[in-house]
């Protein structure tokens, strides 16, 4: 009995829950074939038992072999020639009695999606492995390439897995093939212990959406997935690991192609994203306010300052904490404790009581974002009623519901 050995290959099921719904994640080891465990292919007792060492067997083209391919290995078939002929038996062409040490295999990155789609890989010289998503996606039967050099590509009924050296820099891409959300997980692989490196997490998934992100060996956390949801060949979204908390412009990107990809009427949707764009330009609006605001603040305290009302130290550490405000000026959430360390320094100053209402007065603005808490607010209560009365469905009302209490939060 000769076994394969040394591809990735599938080992077990973890099952778990995403969500509150029933999921699972494939588990790999190396000691395969690609298709079968080393354990199950000799299995019989009291045969003699070899192994066929894939890890470092190429053929004239320099591609790996696989369960389906064994007998067209040169080294296996001069081997059973040698057994036919009943010439004597040698460890030789990465064959062997021993079974080969797994950590002997150098690391590797697991790429895995779970989702409706097809995973595609290129190496830096344009090499690809994965599934060609230019063939035809209507046929059963899709072909897959392995042409990365010492690249293997695995695959369930929901999950697709690119394994690669953990070298180089690789560009990533997928393409939708029907509606549901994606995750995309990074992994490294070390003698058979699998280790989290990132992910990302529900991305929303149409027919035809569109992605892409690069990855590099030395720092795969860093990834950013660019997203084009309805394949026009416009970027939509860029997805930041899990764990990272997003911006206001990230998340108001997401919660408009989480919109884009439900499965209500189109009306209702393009009315939703009508509203959110409503919001994101209130939340614009609220930034050039800040931005007046600070500098209005900064005139101010330079006059009262060269009239001698302030003192030059005084007007000398108001500026500088307003110079800290005016660079989070990207952001409607300024940095509480610098407005709180304003205020007091405002209160401490020996002005006379307008003067000192009016820079207080100002900073009260700073804090102000009624207007964008009454607009979230508004839509949060409009999703709800839409779930109630069936246009939503549960599920996808609560997810819009919860990216905009990130918003809030983030604001």
């Amino acid at each position: 009995q000769i076994a394969g050995w040394g591809r990735p290959t599938l080992k077990n099921i973890n099952y778990k829950e995403d969500h509150d719904v029933a999921s699972y994640a494939p588990g790999f080891t190396f000691e395969g074939d690609n298709t079968v465990v080393y354990a199950s292919a000799i299995s019989s007792i009291g045969i003699e038992k070899y192994y066929f060492n894939l890890n470092v067997y190429r053929d004239d083209g320099g591609h790996q072999m696989e369960h389906r391919n064994l007998l067209n290995a040169s080294a296996l078939q001069n081997f059973m020639a040698d057994i036919f002929k009943q010439r004597g038996l040698s460890d030789g062409n990465n064959i062997s009695k021993n079974k080969p040490l797994v950590n002997s295999i150098a690391d590797q990155l697991i790429i895995t999606t779970h989702s409706p789609v097809l995973l595609g890989a290129y190496d830096q010289l344009g090499n690809f492995t994965g599934v060609d998503s230019n063939q035809n996606l209507s046929s059963e039967i899709l072909t897959t390439t392995e042409n990365i050099p010492g690249s293997s590509f695995a695959y369930t009924s929901e999950t697709q897995s690119i394994f690669l050296p953990k070298n180089g820099s690789y560009r990533f891409v997928y393409k939708g093939i029907g509606t549901g959300p994606t995750t995309v997980t990074i992994d490294s692989i070390t003698a058979d212990a699998t280790t989290p490196i990132v992910q990302y997490s529900d991305m929303p998934t149409v027919e035809g959406t569109e992605a892409s992100f690069t990855i590099t060996a030395t720092e795969p956390a860093a990834a950013i997935i660019k997203l084009d949801v309805d394949g026009n060949g416009t970027i939509d979204s860029t997805i930041t690991p899990d764990g990272i908390t997003p911006s206001v412009n990230e998340l108001i990107s997401q919660i408009k192609l989480k919109i884009l990809s439900l499965t209500a009427k189109e009306k209702l949707k393009q009315t939703l994203i009508k509203k959110i764009e409503s919001l994101e330009n209130k939340i614009s609006n609220k930034k050039i306010k800040n931005a007046k605001i600070l500098a209005n603040l900064d005139v101010k305290v330079s006059k009262q300052s060269a009239k001698g009302n302030i003192s030059a130290a005084d007007a000398n550490s108001i500026v500088v904490l307003i110079d800290e405000l005016e660079a989070q000026s990207d952001s409607t959430s300024l940095d509480a404790n610098i407005i709180s360390q304003l205020r007091d320094k405002v209160l401490s100053l020996s002005l006379k009581t307008a003067a000192r209402n009016d820079l207080l007065k100002r900073i009260v603005n700073l804090e102000n974002k009624a207007i964008l808490t009454k607009s979230l607010s508004s839509l949060t209560s409009n999703i709800s009623k839409k779930a109630s009365s069936g246009k939503l469905t549960d599920s996808d009302a609560q997810a819009l519901i919860d990216l905009l209490g990130q918003i809030e939060n983030a604001i």
